[in-house]
């Protein structure tokens, strides 16, 4: 009986310290995650350890431009109990100094939080919750205005592998031309290591519904869209391989739905990893030298990108409408070009151009009566046929088929 009670004495010390020592692990791991930030300094790191649950509060100085911004993080840790029950902590991320201005944008909600959870599978989760906005946020003659978002995280202790999901039920977005909204947005994102940096691999962008309306009262509805994207790598180069599927649609009221693919081959991957990242950094220089630097970065490492004669491919893309279908293959190459060129990019780009591509339209729908919507003036078959673009390829369908060479565009 005495060893029954020494060996459940024993246990049960066991079991109560697993809590505790789970803490001191998950105090150690929210340590070594703050540090990596760039521009960042911690100021302080303010730990009162409990049993079962303990609290971290700490400080850092985000050098942004000309100004230094403190930002706050609390972090309430409940220790769980490895491997049977998660560590789970609770952040929530202050920014003293733009209070007033977040209040403005999200009313009382100017914290935003965070969700972590650490398994023993180092297989971990953190959900972020960002706050509605309160009024509409003015970004270069852009407004937008969303509803709360969330963006689930998941990845390993080694960050070997890097899953997002990022949802937002509405988002409006408003242009001087035009106003878009937005239905129940996810983006889905998969990211990995290549060449020791953090890249994606794949991802899946759905959007319920999409709703357009330019100033002159065009109205454009799209239902059920789907993009699905993978980029495949090798040693220098990567290709990005996208399918767009849209299984509803309207024109000023007319109906369609289609579907495609649009690749973008050979882009250099050294160059185009190196130049994302100057770029993003040069957004927390100072304000005297931040064009200079994004300047430097697109010259360093934009124009070997664009040398590396980056080619759009467009194959299997048809549209189906309720007069007939449309099919679009084709591909596009950029020539390399000269720094100068750099510019004035919308003559020089366009005269790099070199290419082919091939337009089908069903006999139904170059042949019908009507000719008023929105789609016949993007493809104005009667015109095309008149000039004699389009010709008979079978008893069912036209074809166009057009050459690009240094920027000019030859018919057939």
């Amino acid at each position: 009986m005495f060893k029954l009670l020494i060996l459940l004495s024993f246990f049960t010390g066991i079991a109560l310290y697993i809590p505790y020592q789970t803490g001191i692990e998950a105090e150690k791991r929210l340590t070594s995650f703050n540090l990596p930030f760039t521009n960042v300094e911690k100021l302080d790191n303010n730990h009162q350890r409990g049993w079962f649950s303990s609290q971290v509060k700490s400080d850092f100085l985000l050098q942004h431009a000309d100004k230094n911004v403190p930002i706050h993080l609390q972090h309430q840790i409940e220790h769980g109990l490895l491997p049977i029950k998660p560590t789970v902590i609770h952040t929530q991320i202050d920014l003293p100094q733009s209070q007033q201005q977040l209040m403005s944008l999200f009313g009382d909600a100017t914290s935003i939080k965070l969700k972590t959870t650490i398994r023993a599978t180092n297989q971990h989760t953190t959900v972020i919750e960002i706050p509605a906005s309160s009024q509409p946020i003015t970004l270069r003659n852009m407004q937008w205005q969303w509803q709360a978002a969330t963006s689930e995280i998941h990845f390993s202790s080694n960050l070997s592998q890097l899953k997002n999901r990022f949802v937002i039920p509405n988002l409006e977005i408003k242009t001087p031309k035009r106003t878009l909204h937005l239905k129940d947005l996810s983006i889905n994102l998969f990211l990995s290591p290549v060449n020791q940096k953090i890249m994606i691999k794949e991802g899946k962008i759905t959007i319920a519904s999409l709703n357009s309306e330019t100033v002159q009262g065009v109205k454009t509805q799209l239902q059920q869209i789907n993009l699905q994207f993978k980029n495949q790598f090798d040693k220098e180069y990567f290709d990005i391989k996208t399918t767009l599927q849209v299984n509803k649609g309207h024109v000023d009221g007319v109906p369609y739905h289609g579907e495609g693919k649009i690749d973008v081959n050979h882009l250099h991957l050294f160059h185009f990893q190196t130049g994302l990242i100057k770029l993003g950094k040069s957004l927390f220089a100072p304000q005297a030298q931040r064009q200079l630097r994004a300047a430097t970065a697109l010259f360093q490492h934009g124009l070997p990108v664009l040398n590396s004669k980056p080619a759009l491919a467009i194959t299997q893309t048809e549209l189906m409408t309720e007069d007939g279908k449309i099919n679009f293959n084709g591909q596009v190459v950029l020539n390399p070009l000269q720094a100068y060129m750099l510019f004035d990019p919308a003559t020089h780009l366009v005269n790099q151009l070199d290419g082919q591509v091939q337009i089908d339209l069903s006999q139904q729908f170059v042949e019908k009566e009507e000719e008023n919507n929105q789609l016949d003036k993007l493809i104005p078959a009667k015109t095309w046929l008149k000039e004699g673009w389009l010709k008979p390829a079978t008893t069912s369908h036209y074809t166009m088929q057009l050459q690009l060479q240094n920027g000019q565009i030859i018919i057939n």
